[in-house]
């Protein structure tokens, strides 16, 4: 399957569009309209294989085992009273205080009333065209335009990085990279060392 076929592909292809609508006025409703109506196609297939899966599970006496693993790896480590929360939405002046630590030493620390978090725990694989499944944590905070002027300026920061970016992962790509086991553990460790201590 193709990174454009998936349903993630499509939903951000999606969003991306009413975001340009949103600024311009204008909208391809028809071809939005098809995408939507293939990630219900593709979401109704995924439902039922789950639940033909389940069935097997349960027929093989794993289903139970299944269940009990997959709640203890959903417990986030460390400290985390956001889990599951992801936004929290507010007209007051709400004060977030903000501490970064490198090596045990803070190298940023400071109070905040809006903004836009996301950070990489833990990576699980890494697909040959460079698609990543692992574990993230996604936060917004505060006053809905603030929490705007948040994103806006990570993207434009993100932005400005994007060509290289690109161009790394194309040849990564190219050169075959993420189908090489050891170039795959490499990442995978130099992204979870923290986790393995």
């Amino acid at each position: 399957m193709k990174n454009e076929d998936t349903i993630c592909f499509k939903v951000t292809r999606s969003v991306e569009e009413l975001e340009i609508a949103m600024k311009t006025g204008k909208l391809d409703a028809l071809n939005l309209v098809k995408r939507l109506h293939e990630i219900r196609n593709q979401a109704q297939k995924m439902e039922e294989g789950l639940k033909r899966r389940k069935k097997i599970m349960e027929r093989e006496g794993l289903e139970v085992e299944y269940q009990a693993l997959k709640k203890k790896l959903s417990v986030p480590e460390g400290t985390n009273k956001i889990y599951n929360e992801g936004e929290e939405k507010t007209t007051e002046k709400i004060e977030f205080e903000f501490t970064i630590k490198r090596s045990g030493e803070i190298i940023y620390q400071n109070n905040a009333y809006a903004g836009v978090v996301c950070v990489v725990e833990k990576v699980e694989d890494i697909d040959e065209m460079g698609n990543i499944v692992g574990t993230t944590q996604k936060f917004t905070f505060g006053n809905p335009m603030m929490t705007w002027f948040a994103f806006d300026q990570l993207k434009i920061a993100i932005e400005a990085r994007g060509l290289e970016i690109m161009e790394s992962i194309k040849q990564a790509i190219e050169k075959r990279k993420f189908v090489d086991p050891s170039v795959k553990k490499q990442i995978m460790e130099a992204t979870n060392k923290i986790r393995s201590k």
